[in-house]
């Protein structure tokens, strides 16, 4: 009797700490996805895309560091340390996501309908290649967000490297913080900063048109014929 009685009241404590865990499951946030849209709008008020063809492009490959390879929106808290959204993350791979866009950008930019995207069949008719290696995508510590790329214009039919450069953009979801740590003035444990992320996936697009504007640029430069 008193070796069951000292069960039941093990099992009363242990039941007493799993009671509130249970009653927190299915409480959690749900989680939210974003995805970058294209930004760039043709300006010459020529036809539309469907009715010409233009430069033939090929987008990609497009690489990212392997920290940003992952669904999690990243943003950095300091130089060292970076934040990854539990709930709010990127709808499908960020890579991917990217090169349609930046070739979308691209496609309106220099008003083509011949856009292919990495990888693309040997038959598929290329002027030039673009590739792009991102070195930072994030929002900073600031705020802001930061895009920094390097990127080459390769003339397709002998492999000739055309162009080669490197674009930086940065700057906050219009022009305020995107959440920043408010500290009272009574000493007491910061509050994590509350990110607009809607605010944020709309800065990084605004980010990647100006890369593609940086680029478009570049290849409207190249010497024709």
């Amino acid at each position: 009797m008193r070796r069951n009685l000292s069960h039941l009241v093990v099992f009363a404590a242990a039941l007493s700490v799993l009671l509130p865990l249970l009653a927190g499951c299915g409480k959690s946030d749900p989680t939210r996805f974003y995805v970058l849209t294209a930004e760039a709008k043709p300006t010459s008020g020529r036809q539309p895309l469907s009715a010409r063809k233009g430069v033939a492009l090929g987008v990609g490959p497009v690489t990212f560091p392997q920290y940003l390879e992952r669904p999690e929106i990243a943003t950095r808290d300091s130089q060292n340390k970076l934040t990854l959204a539990e709930f709010d993350q990127w709808g499908g791979r960020l890579e991917d996501n990217f090169t349609r866009v930046l070739a979308e950008n691209l496609a309106a930019l220099l008003e083509t309908d011949r856009i292919s995207i990495f990888p693309w069949s040997i038959n598929t008719p290329v002027d030039y290649q673009v590739e792009v290696s991102v070195k930072r995508f994030e929002a900073g510590p600031n705020g802001q967000v930061v895009l920094q790329a390097r990127w080459t214009i390769t003339r397709a039919e002998d492999a000739e490297m055309l162009s080669m450069s490197k674009s930086t953009f940065d700057g906050a979801a219009d022009g305020s913080d995107l959440g920043k740590p408010q500290f009272s003035a009574t000493p007491r444990e910061p509050e994590a900063p509350k990110i607009d992320y809607d605010a944020l996936v709309a800065e990084m697009s605004r980010a990647v048109e100006a890369l593609s504007r940086d680029i478009a640029a570049a290849i409207e430069d190249l010497p024709q014929g």
